[in-house]
């Protein structure tokens, strides 16, 4: 008998008690918070450079599949320090800009919904013409590593880590899914391989990069599929159920495998 969840065949039977299924979903909901809060990591890419628990990524470039993404909206009641990890005051995550309402964590939303929200209106940013409410995407990436074999087992069991995008990088991914649904016949990009760098902007001293490396053989397929619908529903945990910030003090100084 095969050990992979994702392909076990269940088949209820047809008179089923609509209260025991209700109990189950309350203790899958359960599960699936509990599994959101369990120490999620993060990627920095704080001054331009990229690293992964204090220790820089080799050469400044991470190859990845990026299993999932959402967009992310956030706003900070007076001036974000970004030295002190602070958690947003209102934030909001979703698949769909114009279905996004604040997160269940958050204690008091300014709006309820973030479309047509105050502070999600340009002109509502305290300085320039920009918005009050950052408007961003969270990604979650997948590492290729020189050494492993990327089999459908690695695509189901390996490690996922989190990107929390600049702002002004967001356009970037934004045309980079674009790119690849283009030029690959409409294939989402879970579905490539890719490599995250950074470089140098003007307007925003550096912007993250992405850049198509090739595709996973077609025995990954499925896999990747499975992985994508679990990370899916796994990607918006609250900035309050962080317990790996982005960027730790103790900074190690080797260099991360991931």
């Amino acid at each position: 008998m095969s050990n992979d969840l994702t392909t076990i065949e269940i088949n209820l039977p047809v008179e089923t008690d609509n209260s025991a299924l209700d109990a189950l979903k309350a203790y899958g909901r359960k599960s699936l918070e509990a599994e959101k809060a369990s120490g999620n990591k993060f990627i920095s890419v704080k001054a331009g450079l990229l690293s992964s628990e204090g220790t820089p990524i080799a050469n400044n470039k991470l190859k990845c599949i990026i299993i999932a993404d959402v967009f992310a909206n956030t706003y900070y009641k007076g001036d974000y320090d970004p030295k002190s990890h602070q958690t947003p005051s209102c934030y909001s995550f979703g698949e769909l800009q114009k279905d996004m309402v604040p997160h269940a964590d958050v204690a008091t939303p300014v709006a309820p919904a973030c479309e047509g929200c105050e502070f999600n209106q340009f002109g509502s940013a305290e300085k320039g013409a920009g918005k009050r409410c950052k408007n961003s995407r969270r990604l979650a990436c997948i590492g290729l590593l020189s050494d492993t074999e990327i089999t459908p087992e690695y695509i189901r069991s390996a490690e996922v880590r989190y990107l929390n995008l600049p702002v002004m990088s967001s356009k970037g991914f934004s045309q980079y899914v674009k790119k690849v649904a283009t030029f690959y016949d409409e294939r989402p990009v879970f579905a490539v391989y890719t490599e995250i760098g950074t470089q140098p902007d003007p307007r925003s001293q550096f912007v993250v990069t992405f850049r198509d490396i090739g595709l996973p053989a077609t025995n990954l397929i499925e896999s990747l599929v499975a992985r994508h619908e679990q990370e899916r529903k796994l990607i918006d945990f609250g900035y309050a159920t962080i317990q790996q910030q982005e960027d730790p003090q103790k900074e190690t100084g080797k260099r991360s495998k991931f």
